[in-house]
């Protein structure tokens, strides 16, 4: 009688083992199928030398609904605004402004997927220097302008006019390269002066002369905005600044 009591016992013990394992089971927090990780940023996180216009990329494991990034200069706080886009491969942060050279930049972003928000990252990156060079940022943005600059220092600030729609400039990073003081086109029956190449038929130069070698007043109305073939006027008193004060193998970069 009394291993037939234990032997029950027994079975009822495991019964209740067994009921509260599937209650466990059937009541636990269900798991994602997988969290959003972020698997590399581009610049990497204490990065040196980094360009002065680098595309910002956070590279995760799968798409990006949601993502925000607040990009910002470490020394002075100042943010730097641009243009985000998420994508089946992670997030793409497009600055609009240059960065100053051998400064250093803090980036924190946070996105979300389907199934979860990846808790706040933060990197760092530090862009090259320019030493005491002269170079130059052409930003084709809603209003169109050129910052010379040395070093970290700004020279001088002009309105231009890059290529209306059509016959857009490029954008990219260029050298100054040969230089003269006019040139007549007879594609377009104009000519400008004080001309800086940057790159096969883009220049820097004047805002367009008549067959008299008048400024056209109509165009120079038109500075800061795109009005151009593809080239970047300035005013004739820039035009010739730049010529005299920009050497050649100068850096020149061209954003929106």
């Amino acid at each position: 009688m009394i291993i037939i009591i234990k032997k029950r016992l027994i079975v009822f013990v495991l019964a209740c083992v067994l009921a509260t394992l599937v209650f466990t089971l059937s009541t636990a927090t269900p798991q994602p199928a997988g969290e959003l990780r972020i698997l590399r940023t581009v610049p990497a996180d204490k990065a040196e030398g980094v360009p002065l216009y680098p595309q910002i990329r956070i590279l995760t494991d799968r798409p990006v609904d949601w993502a925000a990034i607040r990009l910002e200069e470490t020394g002075r706080g100042k943010l730097i605004p641009g243009k985000m886009q998420v994508s089946s491969q992670g997030i793409l942060f497009l600055p609009e402004e240059v960065f100053l050279p051998d400064t250093r930049y803090r980036v924190t972003v946070r996105a979300a997927s389907s199934e979860n928000v990846t808790p706040p990252l933060q990197f760092v990156f530090t862009t090259r220097s320019m030493e005491n060079q002269v170079w130059v940022d052409a930003k084709l943005g809603r209003i169109h302008t050129v910052t010379v600059y040395r070093g970290k220092f700004p020279l001088k600030h002009m309105l231009a006019s890059g290529g209306k729609p059509g016959q857009d400039t490029p954008y990219g990073m260029y050298r100054t390269k040969d230089r003269g003081s006019s040139f007549w086109s007879e594609r377009f029956g104009e000519g400008a002066t004080y001309w800086v190449r940057l790159h096969g038929q883009y220049l820097v130069h004047s805002v367009p002369k008549d067959a008299n070698w008048q400024t056209k007043e109509e165009e120079h109305a038109k500075l800061g905005l795109p009005a151009s073939h593809g080239c970047v006027r300035l005013s004739d008193a820039d035009a010739r600044w730049f010529y005299q004060n920009v050497p050649p193998g100068a850096t020149v970069i061209i954003h929106p």
